[in-house]
């Protein structure tokens, strides 16, 4: 189903539903919904899919990938087209890109590019060899040295800790990268709002094969409150 269809549902949907606010069709309360995959051989660094519905009728939704190297985050606001499907209207899109290095091929550094909101900001490298550096984003553009113990290891891959709270996951940012790849986590500024279809069960987006949209991607189950991710990972 693309946008063309759902503008005319919105069109056929009643007033009653319209006006109904979502979170007093589910108790009022939040809602998490999931997806964990490649949990081997770690179950605390699964690749998730999280999405949660604030009884404010605001939304969010994350999603972080050891195994693509991905990170992406919106937020926005909900509005009913009819009992069962929504729109996010998206006000903050935050992704992770990797590209080529800016400035030739480097063997001892990369680049991490970021919004002004996370200057000042510690960030922790892990490497797959075990050790471990911590830097200071010190502007939207920060040339992180490569530690050298870890230049020659047989695995290029390191993880970004940054010291800034991740929505919905009670952890701080976590993002993955290569060496000789350039690191941008910032804003996407395309058009990124999305309709979902949603029950007490599971919410699914409606986005597939959608040109126009840089929405999400998405078939989640429902997180029972106070139920713990694999690995014992916690939502807020």
């Amino acid at each position: 189903m693309n946008i063309f269809s759902l503008i005319l549902f919105s069109q056929i949907s009643t007033a009653a539903a319209a006006n109904t606010p979502i979170s007093s069709r589910y108790q009022n309360h939040s809602m998490t919904f999931y997806k964990e995959s490649n949990c081997i051989p770690s179950p605390s660094q699964c690749d998730l899919s999280l999405l949660k519905i604030l009884p404010n009728d605001s939304i969010a939704y994350l999603f972080i990938s050891q195994n693509t190297m991905s990170f992406e985050e919106y937020h926005g606001t909900i509005l009913p087209i009819n009992d069962s499907i929504f729109y996010a209207k998206i006000s903050k899109h935050t992704r992770q890109t990797a590209g080529k290095p800016k400035r030739g091929l480097r063997n001892d550094s990369f680049i991490f590019s970021c919004d002004n909101d996370l200057i000042g900001k510690q960030i922790l490298i892990e490497y797959q060899n075990n050790t471990r550096d911590t830097h200071t984003i010190t502007g939207t553009e920060n040339i992180v040295k490569i530690n050298p113990l870890a230049i020659n290891y047989k695995t290029p891959k390191f993880s970004i800790t940054i010291n800034q709270s991740a929505p919905i996951l009670n952890e701080d940012i976590k993002i993955y990268g290569l060496f000789h790849s350039d690191i941008w986590l910032s804003q996407d500024r395309h058009y990124s709002d999305f309709y979902f279809i949603l029950d007490s069960s599971r919410v699914k987006s409606l986005n597939y094969n959608d040109e126009i949209s840089h929405g999400p991607h998405f078939d989640l189950k429902y997180l029972p409150i106070g139920r713990n991710l694999s690995g014992g990972r916690k939502i807020r």
